[in-house]
């Protein structure tokens, strides 16, 4: 249902067997908290999504783990505007797991918060990054789109 984004499904089934999992098998306790917590992200609930990706963080037994949990709250940072928070959880998300599953998406959310930020020059550097590694990249058409933007507003404030 996940998979299918059928989240409120996902959401219901998850907390079915929350419980079973808690008390058997905590490495797939934890996979049932990323997803649960990415569920509720995606119904709107944040702050629930937040207390899950919390309990998955304050329950990690591993770094990789940790960035998982992280990476959730990166989210729910950036959804709330705190981009500043979001830079400082995706670059421990890394320090956390060099490896991590999903870097294209964390460069995007740190991309994206310094646009925000208005640091246009440390969003370039990600942008140029970015297309290098991804060149067939899920958010290239937005990052093409804000990139366009910065050069069109820089060209007509030199031509000034």
């Amino acid at each position: 249902y996940f998979l299918v984004q059928f989240y409120g499904r996902a959401k219901s089934l998850l907390q079915d067997v929350e419980s079973y999992f808690y008390q058997n098998d905590s490495e797939y306790w934890q996979t049932i908290l990323f997803y649960k917590g990415f569920s509720l992200y995606y119904l709107k609930q944040l702050d629930a999504s937040e207390k899950t990706f919390e309990d998955m963080l304050e329950n990690a037994g591993d770094d990789k783990r940790r960035a998982a949990a992280l990476f959730g709250l990166a989210f729910i940072t950036f959804d709330r505007k705190d981009y500043l928070k979001t830079v400082n959880l995706c670059e421990t998300i890394i320090e956390k797991d060099e490896h991590f599953s999903d870097k294209e998406t964390v460069a995007f959310l740190t991309a994206m918060s310094f646009h925000k930020l208005g640091r246009e020059d440390v969003f370039e550097r990600y942008y140029l990054q970015l297309k290098k590694t991804y060149p067939d990249g899920r958010y290239n058409k937005e990052l093409d789109t804000i990139y366009r933007n910065i050069q069109s507003n820089q060209g007509s404030q030199t031509n000034k």
